[in-house]
């Protein structure tokens, strides 16, 4: 159950971040230069939804649910619970996912500006 709790937030953040993108390239090419208050909620969904996944990753190692793919390949039934915390970031998947919620720790305020890198 938590596999499909992750991987359906996994997929709302990947439709927020899609919003996100056409959203910025629209913003981009009018005259407006501040940001939306729909572009920072949906930023905090995003970063919830990630949470989210990442946390129900921790949970399926924690319990050994090996029908995780991810789980099934590096853990163990005999690893004690620090191993088995670890190996969530030790991994591919779960240290993509922390590099997938860094980016969105920082806060805007409403009058932020908006800064596109080419």
């Amino acid at each position: 159950m938590s596999n499909y709790f992750g991987n359906y937030s996994l997929y709302i953040a990947l439709i927020a971040s899609v919003y996100l993108i056409f959203k910025s390239y629209l913003d981009a090419n009018s005259e407006n230069k501040y940001l939306d208050k729909n572009f920072i909620l949906i930023t905090s969904i995003q970063t919830i939804m990630i949470t989210v996944s990442f946390f129900s990753l921790v949970a399926a190692f924690v319990i050994s649910d090996f029908s995780n793919e991810t789980v099934f390949n590096n853990s163990h039934t005999l690893k004690p619970l620090f191993y088995k915390v670890s190996g969530t970031w030790g991994n591919h998947e779960g240290s993509l996912l922390l590099w997938f919620r860094h980016p969105h720790h920082h806060q805007c305020n409403e009058k932020s500006e908006l800064v596109i890198f080419f």
